[in-house]
């Protein structure tokens, strides 16, 4: 959430072309956006958060109202790439996964509010140009959470369409009144910020190492589940460290299981990274129950990596280093979770056949191997009768 000194340094910052994380191929990419005149607002919206998804935020926007300021400086007839610009601005706080309705944009904080607000007042803009309609008439609809139908027009239509005193249907006044009626009372309920802060509170002792007691880790696990993939909450455990990852799955399992299954839901690309970190971890049953979680469950995600982790786990039973009892453990404990992926068929025997015969076979004085071995022939039949 920006603080009140991110939203001073935003209004008063100046592109200079280094800002973080916009490259002149990013100031293209807007001057190619802001041209396109008779494309709907919202159309460009969705081309605007396709292309700078996982961006920051802060940079991307700052750097639109500086190329608004500069338009309305050297080409003030331009309103319809100024139009657009406005819009832009409006939906940038969904880069941080913010829905920006006029609600969450005032609960929010987010720096575009004051931008907004100071143009729908006429602040912003030159009160002698006729365009101040159209500006003002698009910031006041954003503000009063009216735009959704305006943004199926595009910048052309909306500004033909806009008299001198459209903008004047809804003054200024019940604009600032609206968002102080709802930012009281909405989007969030007492109960609902108090839930957060809780949730604030627990996950603020799990990232400082302390252990979480049994009613706090149900309350997280609960909350976790129930989270969108690009809710704030998921975010926060996605800028983990690689260390981080790999404790919290050691000793916290539920939650790392539904953590990482939240994460890939929203980036199925990551799961080679996930399943990276669980190779590079002492093989364990809290490895296995967070893939199993991850491949047991509803995501179409590659199979690559989980063969390898499979590849993995039957290596490291073969470990000369480790003891009797614990090589014991490790062998059931891989036959179960072996098992369990043939009989679901999520794991393609015929790419891994050997491999397993071979592992059953070293280890066929330990009963679990009896399971995996029928397993595994179960798996042999099926792929033989698909290859007939």
């Amino acid at each position: 959430m920006a603080t009140t000194e991110d939203l001073r340094k935003a209004l008063e910052f100046r592109f200079t072309g280094d800002n973080g994380d916009v490259t002149p191929e990013d100031m293209a990419t807007f001057n190619i956006l802001i041209s396109q005149h008779r494309e709907p607002l919202n159309v460009l919206a969705l081309k605007f958060l396709t292309t700078f998804k996982r961006r920051c935020s802060w940079s991307i926007a700052v750097a639109l109202i500086d190329i608004y300021r500069s338009l309305y400086k050297s080409n003030p007839l331009d309103v319809q790439s100024r139009v657009i610009l406005i819009y832009l601005i409006f939906r940038v706080a969904e880069l941080d996964g913010t829905d920006v309705n006029g609600r969450n944009l005032m609960q929010g904080g987010h720096l575009s509010l004051p931008f907004l607000l100071r143009i729908a007042n006429g602040d912003e803009i030159c009160h002698e140009r006729i365009s101040v309609a159209a500006e003002k008439y698009l910031a006041k609809m954003i503000l009063s959470a009216q735009v959704d139908p305006l943004a199926a027009n595009s910048a052309e239509r909306i500004v033909q369409t806009v008299d001198a005193r459209s903008h004047e249907s809804i003054s200024y006044d019940e604009v600032t009144r609206f968002f102080a009626l709802e930012s009281a009372r909405f989007p969030r309920s007492s109960e609902e910020r108090q839930n957060e802060q809780l949730l604030d509170a627990i996950t603020t002792k799990l990232f400082t190492g302390k252990v979480l007691n049994m009613s706090e880790n149900r309350t997280l696990v609960d909350a976790i589940s129930k989270a969108t993939s690009d809710s704030m909450l998921i975010k926060k455990f996605g800028e983990l460290p690689v260390k981080t990852i790999s404790k919290l799955i050691e000793e916290n399992v539920k939650i790392a299981a539904e953590v990482v299954y939240k994460l890939v839901e929203k980036e199925p690309e990551t799961i080679h990274y996930y399943m990276s970190i669980m190779m590079e971890m002492e093989l364990s049953v809290h490895c296995i129950e967070t893939v199993l979680k991850l491949y047991t469950g509803t995501l179409t995600i590659d199979r690559d990596p989980l063969r390898a982790f499979v590849s993995h786990c039957l290596q490291a039973c073969d470990d000369a280093n480790i003891t009797a009892s614990k090589q014991s453990r490790q062998v059931r404990m891989v036959c179960l979770f072996v098992a369990c992926l043939l009989k679901k068929d999520i794991l393609p025997a015929e790419q891994q056949m050997t491999e397993l015969s071979n592992f059953v076979l070293n280890h066929s004085t330990h009963r679990d191997t009896t399971n995996l071995y029928q397993a595994l022939a179960e798996a042999r039949s099926r792929f033989g009768s698909t290859n007939k």
